[in-house]
């Protein structure tokens, strides 16, 4: 896979620490506190789009913000998807592609990206993949109400995924509430989430060699 970087320069996507341990230890109900650009969207895309074009039946889920976040996930989507499909011939094609979904032929698979305002549900599918992004900054009403009707649609099975990720906005929100009754309630029962907490500092690009000079 490549990805376009920093600088507008597509490049062989290779993981930063953050998204290697994303990836090793997640536990299918995962929250996530994290700094920005740090490649946490960009890595969930592609997991969700590969179980798309490989599992069939899935249903993979993005609720952000708001519409623009909204368009600049689903144009990542559809840049993924191009890459692959240009690489890989035999990959199943889309049926449909919209402001918001992506249909795929053969698998049966759709791979969906809302905003949290205009979420309203799925068709009453069941959700295998699910991401709540930059939850922090979600109105309160929106929140409580998309957090509850996406959770109803996963089914319970190992094979499913929750993620919920944002960087830091505050007390004052429903994602501080849920990142710390994970951190502080998983291993009584008192949380499904399993809390990742990732500084700032341990992005390469965010720090500088030490030298005595």
């Amino acid at each position: 896979m490549s990805i376009e970087d920093k600088s507008r320069q597509l490049v062989p996507f290779v993981l930063n620490p953050i998204q290697i341990d994303m990836d090793e230890t997640s536990s299918g109900r995962d929250i996530y506190v994290k700094p920005a650009q740090v490649g946490f969207s960009s890595d969930v895309i592609l997991d969700f789009l590969i179980d798309c074009v490989t599992i069939p039946g899935t249903t993979s889920v993005i609720i952000s913000y708001d519409e623009f976040i909204t368009g600049r996930l689903l144009r990542k989507a559809h840049a993924f998807y191009d890459i692959l499909s240009e690489r890989i011939p035999s990959l199943d094609k889309l049926v449909h592609r919209s402001t918001y979904e992506m249909t795929f032929e053969k698998l049966r698979s759709s791979f969906y990206i809302s905003s949290s305002r205009s979420f309203t549900g799925v068709r009453g599918e069941a959700i295998h993949n699910l991401l709540l992004d930059e939850f922090a900054f979600w109105q309160p009403g929106d929140a409580i109400r998309v957090l509850g009707a996406a959770m109803q649609r996963v089914p319970l099975i190992p094979s499913t995924r929750v993620k919920i990720g944002s960087t830091p906005n505050g007390e004052d929100n429903e994602f501080y509430e849920t990142y710390h009754a994970a951190k502080e309630g998983k291993q009584i029962g008192t949380s499904v989430f399993k809390a990742h907490f990732y500084p700032w500092y341990i992005h390469p690009e965010y720090s500088l060699p030490y030298t005595n000079s």
